[in-house]
């Protein structure tokens, strides 16, 4: 199946399949795909702010195939208010990239692979359940400013051995709860940002298990509520009683722009094996933290030049190599 656009300018004309013919509306696109039948496709979104929220609750049957959907930018994300996915389809990948939620981006029914990268979710939750027995991908996601009362990055980890969500630059700022593990799995949360947050990660059943790794806890009520007794496992994070003291990332300008202030001690602060390359340079050979890391948006390191050294940032107890090349 080809590729299937989003465009407001667009004549609304099925298949979709140019930018000319551009559906409306994401959903429209959306559903599409899922009457479709046949094919593996890609949604492209052009960046504006779309009206209707998407849903497959009025599609017969589980969508048949993979699908991607993602904003044709990676800097200016389309704006969608929520995604719901509620069919339990089988051996089905759904990646999502390159789009803001101002609503609940909600995966509730299991998935043979879920990839989620380069996405804003705004005042809502992110839900998604991880039950089928593969490696899940999350990275670089910012939630913030969410009040929900079960938590704002739910992952329901239950079910097959090997199970594994991969969450790397994260940020959350400003929930009342941040991660909610809500069935026993595995969770590894590396290079992320999880900050003023009455509750930072909520360990909610014995069999869970959550390694954290490279990752700031700032201004949080609690940490890790770990109190149902599941395994916790942190090295190298940055929080109180961890390997090193919490970092204050210094956003921009909370609520608006979470990128980090050029003296943000969250700069190169992130795994030293972690892949760095598509910061801007000089960027320290060295991965920054939250959802900005290894993106062409990361900050660039702070470099001070005197007595014929240069200096880059220090954190952690580790020096980056600067380099301008």
């Amino acid at each position: 199946m080809p590729d299937i656009f989003v465009d407001p300018t667009g004549s609304n004309t099925a298949p979709y399949d140019t930018l000319a013919k551009a559906a409306n509306e994401v959903q429209t696109a959306f559903l599409h795909f899922g009457n479709s039948g046949t094919g593996v496709s890609t949604i492209k979104i052009t960046p504006a702010i779309y009206l209707t929220p998407v849903t497959d609750a009025p599609l017969v049957a589980a969508l048949p195939f993979d699908l991607t959907i993602q904003g044709t930018s990676l800097t200016n994300l389309p704006t969608v208010p929520g995604f719901l996915h509620s069919l339990n389809p089988s051996t089905v990948k759904l990646t999502i990239k390159s789009i803001k939620f101002t609503a609940t981006l909600d995966i509730q029914e299991i998935l043979d692979d879920i990839t989620i990268e380069n996405v804003d979710v705004i005042g809502a939750r992110l839900r998604i359940n991880t039950q089928s027995g593969k490696t899940e991908t999350i990275k670089n996601v910012l939630i913030v400013n969410d009040t929900d009362a079960l938590g704002s990055f739910v992952i329901v980890a239950g079910g097959a051995a090997g199970l594994a969500t991969n969450i790397e630059n994260l940020t959350i700022d400003n929930c009342t709860k941040g991660i909610f593990i809500e069935f026993p799995g595995v969770v590894n949360l590396k290079n992320s940002i999880i900050s003023n947050c009455t509750t930072a990660v909520i360990i909610n059943d014995s069999g869970d298990t959550f390694n954290s790794s490279f990752t700031t806890y700032f201004g949080n009520t609690t940490d890790v509520d770990n109190s149902a007794g599941g395994t916790f496992t942190s090295s190298n994070d940055y929080r109180s009683g961890g390997a090193f003291e919490p970092l204050n990332p210094e956003f921009v300008a909370t609520p608006d722009n979470f990128r980090l202030r050029a003296t943000s001690s969250a700069i190169d602060a992130g795994d030293p094996t972690s892949s760095f390359s598509n910061e801007p340079k000089p960027n320290g050979n060295r991965v920054n933290l939250g959802r900005y890391g290894n993106t062409s948006e990361a900050t660039i390191t702070l470099v001070f030049v005197g007595y014929g050294h240069d200096y880059g940032n220090h954190y952690g107890g580790y020096r980056s190599n600067v380099s301008f090349g």
